[in-house]
């Protein structure tokens, strides 16, 4: 073999090991912005999981009294994990009961009304005094929910 077919060799296997290497690297820059996008809305999803665990979530249902009852009551309940505060509920149509105009115009003055804090897991029933009770709704053949 002579210099110059020695030094062709070495010129291609140069330039192959540069074409390997920068082809190498490429897909390599390639999984790295893949893996660091990944990483990013890993954190992005945890951070947002983390913020709701930390954030009260307050549901109004209309449930029976007590099982089997057919007389319904309005529940204001935090099924979050921390404190709700200044806790308000507004209702369009208002609610209307079997139970008179005026138990109707007590109803939604009461479901109107702030709830300064309402703790987790402690379902808050209304009456319409200030401390929590029970509102009651009427029979649950007479109810009209809006909607």
């Amino acid at each position: 073999m002579s210099d110059s077919s020695v030094q062709i060799a070495t010129v291609v296997i140069s330039v192959a090991a540069l074409i390997f290497s920068t082809t190498a690297a490429f897909w390599s820059l390639v999984y790295n912005r893949r893996q660091a996008r990944a990483v990013a809305e890993a954190n992005a999803l945890t951070e947002r999981a983390q913020r709701e665990q930390a954030e009260p979530y307050v549901i109004v249902d209309i449930r029976p009294r007590i099982p089997g009852s057919s007389l319904l009551v309005l529940v204001i309940e935090n099924i979050g994990q921390t404190l709700a505060r200044n806790v308000r509920i507004s209702v369009s149509p208002p609610l209307q009961t079997t139970l008179g105009a005026e138990r109707a115009e007590t109803l939604n003055r009461a479901v109107g009304r702030r709830i300064a804090t309402l703790p987790p897991q402690a379902p808050h029933s209304l009456r319409h005094g200030c401390r929590p009770s029970t509102l009651l709704l009427g029979t649950a053949q007479g109810v009209r929910v809006p909607g």
